[in-house]
């Protein structure tokens, strides 16, 4: 399964695409960074200026089509300091709906410091120590002190490299008078935080992560002559981040774009971010921190695999992206499962069975189906009116594999499987074309007998035998124990079927031949036993 994780941030727009593997792991297969500045020019008043919507919303157009190149079958986004905390933020997250077709969630400061924890836990070994995790982003800083089990303490400070240079610079190269007044700022919003972080127990190593502390820590190794692959696990230690803040400090644009691996997309944010680390250093006494280039993106796929795993298990054994979808979607609101299999596998019996009657197409059997494993999730609402909840989860949802139409359809076949019928003072079905009306209700009628057949959500009924006949359509209901609930619903759940064909539902039950009996039996031992295993297997 491929999830994308894409972060909307101060400065950049980026995403990451994950391959999850069913037990949680996952691995980095592509990923696309593009700097749009969104903040830039309205950080300090709270608002998006258009231009930098247009060049988010165009970074966002590309990096979508790429996700979908990819195959990539779950995207998360989320927006962090200078969308929520402009007050256009939520016109510029429906410009991203209506212009890229991407939900957008805007993550407050705690939270964002919480999956920068997540992503840092699982790439560094903590031991017993207690780590600082320091996230220098363009709106804000993140500070997180955790152990290897859990974050002790977590703030956001309104401190990123772009807010800064917003407020204090307003030239370049940067005037000492400038220099000194953002100096004096940051020093005065790190106090309060040295104090909570001693407060809580302090601690014995510090990490650094982001695209500006990354960046000066490969300029600082750069400058020493050491050779390396990798940003991430090098070393930055105050003596050289000392001498790499003056030499930034004192330069001009030109004289800094020959220091060794100085990002120039980056500019004289760089400058700014040497400064402030150089405060961070100072004011919380830290001695060095060690690089790690896992941060948000990272945390938010780890974050989706752990609320997630009933679906990555699915996805071991389902290759069928909608199919996993509805599964998956059934999993997470905790369907009952075996009810929506055994009514998949009486609906599609129905549908192949009255082939000769309704004439519809192997795309609409395929509807059919996911509408059997779905049809029941509106019970996780609540069970009375549970049919229009289940309408309204598939159709908020998001369902990979599904285009639009055909995610509405299956949302409807859900609020139609009960008593009720397809009427046209309902806004939903009066909105399909009338041949799409006609297709709803035919599978409609098989879906509400199907779901009667299983009506006391027991597996009574153990093998079913349709067979259409010239002026009725005649079920037998093979079981093992008393099947009259399942002969009446079947029965009065064929009203629609009787109504549009003319030919009334007939079901009878009938005692299963011994031998038949005896390899059900073993069946369903054998379903049992990897059920078992499966749970052990998760666990």
């Amino acid at each position: 399964m491929r999830i994308a994780a894409i972060d909307i941030g101060t400065n950049s727009v980026h995403m990451i695409i994950a391959r999850v593997h069913p037990r949680g792991r996952y691995e980095i297969v592509d990923s696309q960074k593009e700097m749009v500045k969104l903040g830039r020019g309205g950080l300090t008043e709270g608002v998006l200026m258009q231009d930098a919507q247009d060049r988010a919303i165009s970074a966002l157009h590309r990096i979508h089509k790429l996700a979908k190149v990819k195959q990539v079958e779950e995207i998360v986004a989320v927006a962090t300091s200078a969308v929520r905390e402009a007050s256009n933020g939520g016109e510029f997250l429906a410009r991203i709906m209506d212009e890229v077709g991407l939900r957008v969630q805007v993550i407050r400061g705690t939270e964002e410091a919480r999956l920068i924890y997540l992503a840092v836990r699982e790439a560094v070994d903590f031991r017993r120590d207690r780590g600082l995790i320091i996230d220098i982003g363009g709106g804000s800083v993140e500070f997180i002190v955790g152990t290897a089990k859990e974050p002790l303490f977590m703030r956001s400070v309104k401190l990123g490299v772009a807010r800064l240079k917003e407020m204090f610079v307003s030239r370049d190269p940067f005037s000492p008078r400038e220099l000194r007044a953002m100096r004096s700022h940051v020093r005065t919003q790190l106090l309060p935080i040295q104090q909570q972080i001693d407060a809580a127990g302090g601690f014995q190593r510090v990490l650094g992560t982001s695209g500006t502390i990354l960046n000066l820590c490969a300029m600082a190794n750069a400058a020493e002559g050491y050779e390396f692959d990798t940003k991430d696990g090098l070393e930055l230690d105050r003596k050289a981040l000392k001498g790499l803040a003056k030499r930034l400090s004192d330069s001009t644009p030109k004289t800094r774009e020959k220091l060794p691996e100085f990002d120039e997309k980056r500019g004289e944010l760089t400058v700014v971010g040497a400064v402030l680390l150089d405060e961070i250093f100072d004011v919380l006494d830290v001695k060095a921190l060690t690089g790690c280039d896992r941060a948000l993106r990272e945390g938010v796929i780890l974050d989706y695999v752990e609320r997630h795993r009933p679906d990555l298990a699915i996805a071991e054994n389902e290759t069928d992206t909608r199919r996993r979808s509805a599964r998956g979607l059934l999993a997470r609101y905790h369907g009952n499962e075996a009810h929506a299999e055994r009514t998949v596998r009486f609906a599609l019996q129905l549908f192949d069975a009255t082939r000769s009657l309704h004439r519809l197409r192997d795309e609409d059997r395929d509807l059919l189906e996911l509408g059997a494993w779905l049809h029941d999730i509106g019970y996780h609402i609540s069970e009375e009116s549970h049919h229009k909840h289940t309408y309204y989860l598939i159709t908020q949802s998001r369902l990979a594999g599904f285009t639009a139409e055909a995610q509405q359809f299956v949302g409807l076949l859900g609020r139609y499987h009960r008593k009720g019928k397809p009427k046209l003072d309902h806004l939903e079905y009066q909105a399909l074309a009338p041949p799409d009306r006609q297709r709803l209700k035919v599978l409609a009628a098989l879906l509400k007998i199907a779901d009667g057949l299983d009506r006391s959500h027991s597996g009574v009924v153990k093998q079913l035998e349709v067979k259409l006949e010239p002026r009725r359509l005649r079920m037998t209901l093979r079981s093992e124990e008393d099947a009259e609930l399942e002969v009446w619903a079947a029965a009065r759940n064929g009203e629609l079927f009787g109504e549009l064909f003319g030919r009334p539902v007939f079901a009878e039950s009938k005692p299963m031949p011994p031998k038949q009996a005896k390899r059900a039996k073993k069946t369903v031992a054998a379903k049992a036993t990897k059920a078992r295993q499966r749970k052990r297997a998760k666990r």
